[in-house]
């Protein structure tokens, strides 16, 4: 049995807070020996096992332009097919499987087909991380096989469960922020972030023309002319790049977007609760983010710095263990 397991749980942009947690248990020679990741934190937990250090993942998310990784399509069953993303893992990882990889890794994601947890362990690494950070309705799911997978953050939001078996001592980095301070972000917003406002202007803007266009230009086949007018006419009063990207990033929100919003954040907080009572990780790590949202991309150093602080309050707690 290995001796130290570290699982990175989901987050979106609050993920970037593993690259804190990673550069403190370097700091203090703390040796991982087996990983798992879900969802942003399968992306973290791969770099980290193929070999890249926790400082060299942060200069990484620095130089990365989030931005330019969404490509936007047509919303028929997502808003951003994920090919940018699966390709940037691919120049950062290779096409390695995970029997390749410097430490034993695995990535948590949801069968869309079949329902149900998948755990990946073998085949392609890079495959597996772009399943996982696929956000249903979001991100296009990803099809490996004869099967199409989603965020694995709808089965397990901790990436407890991989390793529960696997090692002696189990930290787990929880993002999972309380029920209360999750609606308080998805009411107020909080303004909007340099990077949601070129997302809106320049990414989600272009999304949105492309799809009037379509509308407009009548390329849906099948579809009635006058159906496609009244849609046209709704679009162009209510469809703008900036309400969009706030439905997308839980910003101020409509009743309808709200509950929504609210009924999954009841759903993952309560897997999330009782994977921590089923995997019982000798550590709990969790990093204090604020009001900072999942799409936050441009405040990288401000959750880099609440990982290393939620790691500095356990560290000896770590240490007494090994």
């Amino acid at each position: 049995m290995k001796k130290v397991g570290l699982a990175l749980s989901g987050g979106g942009a609050s993920g970037l807070a593993h690259i804190g947690v990673l550069k403190v248990l370097e700091d203090n020679d703390i040796k991982v020996d087996v990983v798992s990741g879900v969802s942003f934190g399968a992306l973290i937990g791969g770099l980290y096992s193929a070999g890249y250090s926790a400082y060299e993942i942060e200069n990484i998310a620095k130089n990365i332009d989030w931005g330019r990784l969404l490509d936007f399509t047509l919303p028929v069953n997502s808003f951003i097919r994920g090919r940018r993303f699966e390709n940037t893992i691919r120049k950062l990882i290779g096409n390695k499987s995970f029997k390749e990889l410097d430490k034993k890794f695995s990535v948590v994601a949801a069968n869309l087909d079949k329902g149900g947890e998948v755990v990946f362990e073998e085949g392609d690494v890079a495959s597996a991380i772009r399943a996982s950070i696929a956000i249903p309705g979001l991100i296009a799911a990803k099809r490996i096989g004869k099967n199409r997978y989603v965020d694995g953050s709808l089965v397990d939001p901790t990436g407890i469960m991989p390793l529960k078996r696997k090692c002696r001592i189990l930290i787990a980095v929880s993002l999972c922020a309380p029920f209360e301070k999750n609606i308080k972000m998805i009411k107020s917003g909080k303004g909007e972030s340099e990077f949601k406002s070129l997302v809106s202007n320049n990414v989600v803007g272009n999304s949105v023309r492309l799809f009037k266009r379509a509308v407009k230009e009548n390329q849906f086949q099948r579809v009635p002319k006058i159906f496609l007018k009244t849609v046209e006419t709704i679009l162009d009063r209510l469809l703008t790049p900036s309400r969009l990207m706030n439905l997308l990033s839980g910003g101020i929100s409509p009743g309808m977007v709200e509950t929504v919003l609210r009924s999954y954040q009841i759903s993952m907080n309560r897997l999330h609760n009782l994977n921590l009572e089923i995997g019982k990780p000798d550590v709990v790590i969790t990093p204090e983010h604020k009001y900072l949202g999942w799409v936050e991309f441009d405040k990288i150093d401000e959750f880099i710095l609440a990982g290393e602080k939620a790691a500095r309050k356990e560290i000896k707690k770590i240490k007494r263990l090994l």
